[in-house]
Formats: C-alpha cells, sequence, structure tokens
C-alpha cells in the first residue's frame, strides 16, 4: 500500500443519504481496551472531512491514534489530551474550531470517560461479540446511563459489533442478545452494520494508510490502467464499504 496523499478521501453514499448538519462531538468509548475504538475513530476523521473540518482528540495514553493519522500525513489536526480535566476544560473551545470532533476514548479510565461523556454529543460505543465482551459493555452503558440521566438524554449513544466474523453462531447470538437486553435499548441505540474481522484492516495503520484513501488510490490506479469494471472489490474496498455504511447510521442519528 502506498502512502496516502493529502486529498480528501471521498466515499459512496446512499442515494438518500443526509450529510451531517451540525457542529458535533462524536465520541469512540468503551471501558474494554482492543475493541476497535481507535480504528474506527480514525476511518471517522477521514470519513467526517468530506463534509467540513474535523478536529481529532487523543484521549489515550497510548496516543495510538494521534501517531497513526500523523503518520499519514502532517496536515491532520490531532489534540492530545489524557486527563479529565483538560477534557472537560478543552473539549468545548475545540468545537467551536471545527465542524465535527473526534474523540479517541481510552479504555479502563473511568474520570476520562466521564468527562468525554460530559462533553460529547453522541458516543459510538464499539463491542465484540464474545460473552466477556458483552458482559464488560454493561459498565460502559451504565456509565452513559449516568450521564443521560445528569445530562437530560445526552449524549445520543449508539453501539455496533466489531471485528466479528461473518456468519457464526457467535454473532448470530450477541446479536440476539442485544435485542433482548432493555438496559442496551432503553440508553443505547444498537446499529444494524457490522464491521467484520479483516486482516487488511489490522494492516493499515503500518501502512500509513486508511480503509478510505487505499480504496481510492486503488480507484485511481484503475481508472489509469483503463479499467472500467471491476469484478470483485478487494477486502479493503470491502472494508471501506462497511466503515462508510457505519458512518451513515450514525449520522442519520446525529441528524434525527
Amino acid at each position: 500500500m502506498a502512502t496516502a496523499t493529502r486529498e480528501k478521501p471521498r466515499a459512496p453514499r446512499r442515494k438518500k443519504f443526509t450529510p451531517p448538519t451540525k457542529k458535533i462531538v462524536i465520541a469512540f468509548l468503551s471501558q474494554k481496551g482492543g475493541v476497535g475504538k481507535t480504528t474506527t475513530a480514525a476511518h471517522a476523521r477521514d470519513w467526517f472531512e468530506q463534509f467540513g473540518s474535523v478536529g481529532f482528540v487523543d484521549a489515550d495514553a497510548q496516543r495510538s491514534s494521534s501517531r497513526w493519522l500523523s503518520a499519514i500525513s502532517a496536515d491532520i489536526q490531532c489534540s492530545v489530551m489524557g486527563d479529565a480535566r483538560t477534557l472537560l476544560r478543552e473539549l468545548p473551545n475545540v468545537k467551536q474550531q471545527y465542524d465535527y470532533v473526534i474523540v479517541d476514548a481510552p479504555g479502563s479510565m473511568e474520570e476520562v470517560s466521564r468527562a468525554i461523556l460530559s462533553r460529547c454529543d453522541i458516543v459510538v460505543i464499539p463491542c465484540q461479540t464474545s460473552q466477556l465482551d458483552l458482559d464488560s459493555n454493561d459498565d460502559t452503558i451504565e456509565m452513559v446511563e449516568v450521564a443521560q440521566d445528569i445530562r437530560g438524554g445526552l449524549p445520543k449513544a449508539v453501539m455496533f459489533f466489531n471485528r466479528a466474523q461473518e456468519g457464526t453462531i457467535l454473532l448470530r447470538e450477541a446479536l440476539e442478545a442485544t435485542d433482548e437486553d432493555n438496559k442496551v435499548r432503553q440508553h443505547v441505540f444498537p446499529l444494524d452494520t457490522v464491521i467484520y474481522h479483516r486482516t487488511c484492516i489490522m494492516d493499515v495503520p503500518g501502512q500509513r494508510t486508511t480503509a478510505l484513501r487505499e480504496s481510492q488510490r486503488l480507484e485511481k490506479s484503475r481508472k489509469k490502467r483503463g479499467v472500467k469494471k471491476v469484478k470483485k472489490l478487494t477486502s479493503i474496498e470491502i472494508a471501506r464499504n462497511e466503515y462508510c455504511q457505519l458512518f451513515e447510521e450514525i449520522t442519520e442519528i446525529i441528524n434525527g
């Protein structure tokens, strides 16, 4: 994979899709580490850039997302805010500077997570399909519930299954369990989109790119070679389409 250019990545959209219509802070948050917050947040930054200016806040002490994005392009604006006090003070200021602000939250840092929940407009919760992940997800939902009680229903909250194995009983049972969980449905909206496990997604940080950028590079390469019709999409393009569908769903909740 080639290093991405500075051109904003474009993504396929549904015909009736309405772009985001308001300034908003979108947090990717879970109390469990390793569920895909950073990967999803980085792709969200690329996707929302189609519609306006995007600020990115890395609230994880590991700084994985800010290092990744800085390696893609020096033009990508990233702020590192690793403590609750700074987040409480600065997130409203960052929101005024950009059309959209993406926050990559840390795992297992309750004080920081609570600060983010007190300032974001919508929280996106990635979850994997194992029972351990579902049990751990309850802790995150409880934090969201407290924030919503304090803030009169905000932040809006959605969840989706990430790194799922397609066609497995585990995925089917996880979807069924979510549908039957009253606490989830009362406080968090389960999205239809599932992001499936793909090795190519694990590779993109090391290649200094994202699925959106790499897919765009492939499309340009085909056009340059005169390829007019593609019989089969590559894995990275399928992943790109899944992310686009996910962010369109999130945007529908934002606009609703």
